[in-house]
């Protein structure tokens, strides 16, 4: 099975080797040998640039896996910041991205409210979901390209089990402690939620 991960690791890698546009994220370099405190370092790492927005009242609006990436300096980064100051509600911002996937409760019910500090952080929840489906997807010797938080891709379901306080399903390389971060972090209430400093 290893040897399995290894073969679609490398395809993937060969094919976004081979792109070169001045629009497309260029890929430098890649390892298919890693540990799970690499996985987690990158995850804080963007949860500090989560922080810095914050402390500038700046809510990102948007954060998903796709809007954070490893920069030359191997450094996790937060992009794409379209949305930080223009979400004026979940039907024009979000069913353009099709971040349903990665909003707080409180943005799929209301859809004229704007994004929050503790809905930042909720999606941050969502992207550290993600990050582990990808990497039990790895190890299981799977597609990674369909790794949503929500294992269904239809909008009403994760709505309607989002707003009831459900969770996606704990990813099975998910230790009880970073099981625990991700339940305080997706508290449905987001005055439970915890601070991004405590992240």
């Amino acid at each position: 099975k290893r040897a399995e991960a290894r073969a679609i690791f490398r395809r993937e890698v060969d094919i976004w080797f081979g792109f070169s546009h001045p629009h497309v994220v260029r890929l430098f370099g890649a390892c298919h040998i890693g540990r799970p405190f690499f996985l987690w370092s990158k995850l804080h790492e963007a949860a500090l640039g989560v922080q810095y927005l914050h402390a500038r009242e700046i809510v990102h609006g948007d954060l998903k896996g796709n809007n954070i990436v490893i920069g030359s300096d191997k450094k996790a980064k937060v992009t794409d910041f379209g949305l930080s100051s223009v979400a004026s509600s979940e039907e024009q911002a979000h069913l353009i991205s099709g971040a349903w996937h990665w909003l707080a409760p409180e943005c799929l019910l209301d859809t004229n409210k704007r994004p929050t500090i503790a809905a930042d952080v909720y999606s941050l929840g969502m992207c550290v979901i993600e990050a582990l489906r990808v990497v039990e997807a790895a190890k299981l010797s799977q597609d990674s390209c369909h790794c949503l938080p929500w294992r269904v891709a239809d909008r009403v379901v994760v709505k309607y089990h989002a707003t009831h306080g459900t969770l996606p399903s704990r990813p099975t390389i998910c230790e009880d402690g970073q099981w625990e971060l991700i339940q305080r972090m997706c508290a449905l209430d987001p005055a439970q939620r915890i601070k991004i400093s405590t992240v």
